[in-house]
C-alpha cells in the first residue's frame, strides 16, 4: 500500500512538510507561544528583556484599522511576559507597522503573599 510520500515522490512533488516520529520530537525548542501555535513572534523568548521590542512592518491602512496587530497569548502572560503593542511609522524603516515593546508585568494586588 503507499501513502502519500511515495506518492509525492514518484510524481517527483516536493513535500512542504515533514513527518516528525514521537522519538525525535524533543529535539524541537518552541520558538514562541501565541498566534495560534505558528511561533512566528518572540513572545516567550528569554533574549528579550524588559524594554526590548520588535517591530512587524505593515501598511499605514493596516496600522490604523489594527489589521494584523500582533497581541499576546495568555500563555506567555501566565510566565510572566507581558508586551505593549504600538501603532508607529518607522523613520528608519521608512515603513508603517507595529512596535511591540516588553513592559513590567504589572502588581497584582489580588494576592496575599508578594
Amino acid at each position: 500500500m503507499y501513502n502519500f510520500e511515495d506518492i509525492n515522490d514518484s510524481l517527483g512533488i516536493p513535500s512542504k512538510w515533514k513527518k516528525i516520529k514521537k522519538a525525535h520530537l524533543a529535539k524541537f525548542i518552541p520558538l514562541s507561544t501565541g498566534n495560534r501555535g505558528k511561533g512566528i513572534y518572540p513572545w516567550t523568548d528569554p533574549s528579550f528583556e524588559i524594554g526590548d521590542s520588535f517591530f512587524k512592518p505593515m501598511s499605514k491602512e493596516d496600522v490604523k484599522s489594527n489589521k494584523g496587530r500582533p497581541s499576546v497569548s495568555a500563555a506567555a502572560k501566565h510566565v510572566n511576559f507581558f508586551w505593549k503593542t504600538s501603532g508607529v511609522y518607522s523613520e528608519d524603516y521608512k515603513q508603517y507597522g507595529f512596535l511591540v515593546t516588553r513592559v513590567k508585568p504589572p502588581e497584582r494586588t489580588d494576592r496575599l503573599f508578594k
